[in-house]
């Protein structure tokens, strides 16, 4: 949950009306922004809330996941135009077509989204992951200590940072 003290300046304000205009143009989020929105609205039924979010979560990465992973496909060719590394990211590219996990898809993202750079995000995100894991193979878990909120600020993160980045 979010909370702020103060009147916002109007600097924060006017992100904020970016950020809404830029979210209500992104028709290829529009699941994922969905079920970020129900998982707000869930306050008695902890464990459908936590997978609104995670799915909300998992649909951001996957729907941007191309885009980074083109860019940094990019990026590297530009170090360099030895041939061996042109070829070796085209090997690279074709042997790993559609075989991406979730994790590696989130590692590249974060090389672009992620403000701090750090390892946080990641080792949060691995954490969560597993959580989602247990929840989906049977394991018992307390609703009640579901890290419902963690999803849900990485999803903000992530999905206003990418906004930003494509404008």
């Amino acid at each position: 949950e979010v909370y702020t003290s103060g009147i916002p300046t109007t600097d924060q304000l006017q992100q904020a009306a970016s950020d809404i205009a830029l979210t209500l143009g992104a028709q290829n989020l529009r699941r994922a922004i969905k079920l970020h929105s129900q998982s707000l609205e869930e306050r008695k039924d902890k464990l459908r809330a936590f997978l609104a979010a995670w799915n909300a979560l998992e649909i951001l990465v996957q729907k941007i996941f191309p885009f980074y992973r083109d860019q940094l496909a990019i990026d590297l060719r530009s170090v360099s135009n030895a041939p061996g590394l042109h070829d070796y990211l085209d090997r690279v590219a074709d042997v790993m077509s559609g075989k991406h996990r979730l994790s590696d898809m989130f590692e590249v993202i974060s090389v672009y989204l992620d403000d701090e750079h750090e390892q946080n995000d990641l080792k949060q995100f691995r954490k969560l992951k597993r959580i989602r894991n247990d929840i989906l193979h049977g394991e018992d878990i307390d609703e009640a200590q579901l890290p419902t909120s963690e999803v849900q600020q990485l999803f903000d993160k992530y999905l206003r940072n990418h906004m930003r980045h494509e404008t």
